[in-house]
Order: structure tokens, then sequence, then C-alpha cells
């Protein structure tokens, strides 16, 4: 199978594209708890509306690719994309699954080092997410690596014994507000008082409102997608 080309068009249009694709990803993400907005996604995707070559690049670059995919599944539309780009979703997909599971088989083997040491470690992000329960499918989230944190007394050690047993430290910080962070604030808000879960998801992050006003802006404020 040949997977979808993501190769952008001169920079004038790409912007617009991504920008337009970036709204559309977002309305599709939040389809499980706004199930009005399905008939106006299916309306853009028969009309043509929808540039599946952007949104591939944009989903992926965003880390919120196989959420796409899930959440088109659950809500019926996926019969509606080209079959190419649906198996590509779906291999993409199982994979991002199964890579999942290895890491929350990781993070239950790095409680157990520390925990020997009596350290009790906290988990941050993606990994703390799924391990409290908030994706409907492990999958949505994708990953790559595992943000713990540790009392300052016992930081050098948990490096330390983490290091011994083939971990690596990873410093750098993504430059933007990804999708992937606003679905998960889109996705607590649902589950919990929306004023907690932004303090509660908010604290781990340098740009809070910032954070707020993007979630807002692209995953639960209808007059301010621009569908058409």
């Amino acid at each position: 199978m040949t997977k979808p080309t993501m190769v952008p068009v001169c920079k004038r249009s790409f912007s617009y594209d991504k920008f337009r694709s970036s709204f559309f990803i977002g309305k599709c993400l939040t389809l499980d708890y706004y199930p009005d907005r399905v008939e106006s996604v299916k309306e853009q995707i028969e009309s043509g509306y929808a540039d599946w070559e952007q949104i591939v690049w944009v989903s992926t670059s965003h880390m919120v690719f196989p959420a796409l995919h899930l959440n088109l599944k659950r809500t019926g539309l996926l019969p509606l994309l080209p079959l190419e780009l649906v198996e590509y979703m779906v291999e993409l997909t199982s994979d991002n699954r199964e890579l999942n599971l290895r890491m929350i088989a990781q993070a239950h083997e790095i409680t157990r080092l520390l925990n020997l040491h009596d350290i009790s470690p906290v988990y941050l992000k993606g990994c703390w997410h799924m391990l409290d329960g908030l994706f409907r499918d492990i999958a949505e989230r994708m990953m790559g690596d595992i943000d713990i944190l540790v009392k300052d007394k016992d930081m050098v050690r948990a490096v330390e014994i983490l290091m011994q047993a083939g971990y690596q430290s990873r410093t750098k910080m993504d430059p933007y507000l990804s999708l992937r962070q606003c679905y998960d604030l889109f996705l607590l808000s649902q589950r919990e008082n929306p004023y907690q879960a932004i303090q509660k998801f908010g604290k781990f992050f340098l740009r809070m409102n910032t954070n707020i006003a993007t979630a807002s802006f692209i995953l639960d404020s209808q007059e301010s997608l621009p569908y058409k």
C-alpha cells in the first residue's frame, strides 16, 4: 500500500490550507461530545472541502492523527474517506496502540524500579492521561516519551536509577501549543468541571492562558470555527 504523500504546496496557499485544516481537525476531534456537528463534517467531506493531504500533514505533525481516525470511525464517517487513507489510518492507529501498551508497561516498570528505592514518581501529560483513563481508546494519544516528576531530594538518585536501566533524559520542549495538548484539555473539560480541568492541566505548562484560549478557540467554540 502506498501511503498518502504529505508534500506542502506554495507557502502562501499552504499557510491558509494549514489554518483551515486545523479547524476542520479540531471540529472532528469534538464529534463524540457534539454529535450535532457530525452532519456538518459529513457535508464538508462530501463537498470536497477537506484537503486530505493537508489534513494528514497537520494531524500527524500535531500528533492527533489516530485521534482523528477514531473520532471519524465512531461517528460512522470513515466510509466517506479515500480507501487508501483509511487503510493508512488503521495501520498507524494499530501501531500506536501497541506502542502505548508498551509505554504503559514501561511506566509500571519505572514505578517498580523507583519504589524499590523509596521514590514515588508522578506521571505527567500523555502517560498520566492514559494511566488515568482519560481516553476511550489509548491509541488516540501519541507519545514520544514518558514525563515523570519526583521530589527534589530524589531527583539525582532517580536519574541514576533510570539511566542504569537504559533510559535517557529528554529536555527539548515543543515550541508551540499543539492540537494534541488542546485535545487533552478538551477531554478533561468534558469529564469534570472545566475550571478544575484547566487548573489541573495548566499547572504543568508555562503557557496556561494560551492553552485555555487556543483549546477553546479551536475545539469548543461553535461560532468561531470557519466551517465554510
